[in-house]
């Protein structure tokens, strides 16, 4: 539904409540058969388009002279992104190429783990051995939890796998990939053995990108698995701490289809957790499926902590080059103060100086004043003789 139309169908409201909903992504009354998630994406496009009509004014206000100069930028925009979308197609290209090379290998990985006998047909004789257990390697088949333990290994699915997955996890055959529409996504297929879990021998997963040659996510599609009586259950049993791999996987995150339900913070956590989902995924594609041995062995586990080391090494350069820059400024900063107290300091003595020089200087005119006062009065006294000496003098 377009902003237009739910304008038109929405009263009037107040400058202020308007300007607090346009920070809100709207969903929209999404149709019964229209996918939730697909109503949220469309909402925060719709949300983005508001925020690049923002500009409008300013671009309008561009003198002529420079709107030309934006619009040769725009052509070499074009050309640009002419040879992006060439460099994209003759990368996938080379991938597809490469993935028809990687099939055998890794056709010849699964008989490996599983313990497929490439042999029987050309040594009868070996094979028969073999059933009768005569050669003692023969006794165990294949690699046990192979895949298992190479998700095991990965930080981040290692987080998501609880006690009851490693359970139904066991019994992973191989995991292979694959393209979509025209490149637009990929898939995920889950191969296990007969279990006493589920029925259900592939299980499915696909991400499904807006474009071929962008990683922004349109959807995630599961499937709905086909437990046996009580095993969903199982999985879902309350009070443990992390919820089933296989549960949330392939029952990826879904936007409500409530309107009223969606409020900011529903909208953020599900944006964490549709991210969290397609990380996931794409661990498995571009890590465990090409490198699966040597998440088995914990190598690749290994490469990966000692370039996180590294990262943390760098990271900690950078912080004490940092905070000796910082310190350098806090010591220059001192200096300054330092410099300015000394002056103030030096000021302030020379104003003490002078001062007290004035007040020396008071002091002896004070004196000075006080002695012309003395001899004022030592001439008055010898210049007027008293009224006794008078009637002395007279006698």
């Amino acid at each position: 539904m377009s902003n237009e139309e739910n304008n038109s169908n929405t009263p009037e409201v107040e400058a202020g409540e308007e300007e607090n909903n346009s920070n809100m992504p709207e969903a929209g009354d999404a149709p019964p058969n229209e996918d939730p998630l697909a109503v949220l994406i469309n909402a925060l496009k719709a949300k983005l388009k508001k925020q690049a009509a923002k500009h409008v004014d300013m671009l309008e206000n561009l003198s002529e002279s420079v709107w030309k100069r934006v619009q040769i930028l725009r052509e070499m925009q074009g050309q640009h992104d002419e040879l992006g979308a060439k460099c994209s197609a003759e990368i996938s290209e080379l991938e597809d190429k490469y993935q028809k090379l990687y099939e055998p290998l890794h056709a010849k990985r699964f008989n490996v783990v599983n313990g497929v006998d490439e042999k029987a047909e050309e040594n009868p004789e070996e094979a028969v051995a073999m059933e009768q257990g005569e050669d003692k390697d023969a006794e165990e088949k294949g690699i046990p939890e192979f895949w298992l333990t190479a998700m095991k290994n990965n930080k981040l699915l290692n987080a998501e796998i609880s006690k009851r997955d490693k359970e139904v996890l066991k019994y992973l055959k191989d995991i292979k990939w694959g393209k979509i529409e025209e490149g637009k996504g990929f898939k995920l297929e889950f191969y296990f053995e007969t279990n006493p879990f589920f029925k259900d021998t592939v299980l499915i997963k696909t991400y499904q990108m807006i474009d071929a040659d962008e990683t922004i996510l349109d959807k995630a599609t599961g499937m709905e698995i086909d437990w046996y009586p009580k095993k969903e259950k199982f999985m879902r049993k309350k009070g443990s701490k992390k919820g089933s791999f296989l549960i949330n996987f392939f029952n990826p995150p879904q936007v409500p289809g409530d309107e009223d339900e969606i409020d900011e913070y529903i909208a953020v956590e599900i944006e964490k957790q549709i991210l969290q989902d397609y990380c996931i995924g794409s661990e498995i594609k571009d890590k465990i499926i090409p490198r699966a041995v040597s998440w088995f062995t914990g190598d690749a586990k290994l490469e990966e902590e000692d370039d996180g080391a590294e990262k943390e090494e760098d990271e900690e350069e950078e912080e004490e080059e940092e905070e000796k820059e910082d310190d350098n400024e806090e010591e220059s900063k001192k200096e300054d103060d330092g410099e300015e107290k000394e002056e103030k300091k030096d000021g302030g003595e020379e104003e003490s100086k002078e001062e007290s020089s004035a007040a020396e200087k008071k002091s002896g005119d004070d004196e000075e004043e006080e002695e012309k006062k003395d001899n004022g009065e030592e001439e008055s006294n010898t210049k007027e003789p008293s009224a006794a000496e008078k009637n002395s003098s007279e006698e």
